[in-house]
């Protein structure tokens, strides 16, 4: 396969026109439509600026034909799930009350446990008199014990973001 055909299936499957694909990665129209032609082939720089518009693009299978056109993910670190989408992290107001207030106006309706409360919160939203862990390795040790699975992990950030990563 010629490189040109090559840049012609990323022109079609980004769905544009060679036009706005010479305008996407800065190069004059002309650029393109001699290549797509045959009168002449893609420079080293143009080349470089496809990759650049267009990261997902496997460079080899760009300048040489071999490999999958898009390039695979890379799993860095064990909470990558490769193929899904990193979650988002989530805003949430430091105070739920105080936003609710500010968001009605008037008293709040439901009143929210505090956040970073002494005892756990159940799923009934009432305050625990177990004992707290204060360590990973006392949550660790209470999960044997109940013989539990770990269905999800919440990490919460200091400007009041979070991530959950679920049990697929």
């Amino acid at each position: 396969m010629d490189i040109s055909v090559r840049i012609a299936k990323i022109i079609a499957s980004e769905g544009l026109t060679a036009s706005a694909f010479a305008d996407k990665i800065g190069v004059q129209r002309s650029n393109i439509s001699h290549i797509m032609n045959g009168r002449s082939g893609p420079s080293l720089e143009l080349l470089q600026k496809v990759l650049s518009a267009f990261p997902h693009y496997n460079t080899e299978w760009l300048l040489m034909g071999r490999g999958e056109i898009y390039r695979q993910p890379v799993q860095t670190s064990i909470f990558d799930v490769i193929g899904e989408p990193e979650p988002e992290p989530v805003k949430t107001p430091a105070n739920a009350v105080e936003a609710e207030m500010q968001t009605t106006n008037n008293e709040p309706r439901v009143q929210q446990p505090e956040l970073f409360a002494d005892e756990p919160i159940t799923k009934a939203g009432e305050q625990q008199a177990a004992e707290t862990p204060s360590s990973v390795a006392a949550v660790a040790e209470q999960a044997v014990k109940r013989e539990a699975e770990v269905k999800q992990i919440v990490v919460l950030y200091s400007d009041n973001t979070f991530v959950a990563y679920n049990k697929q």
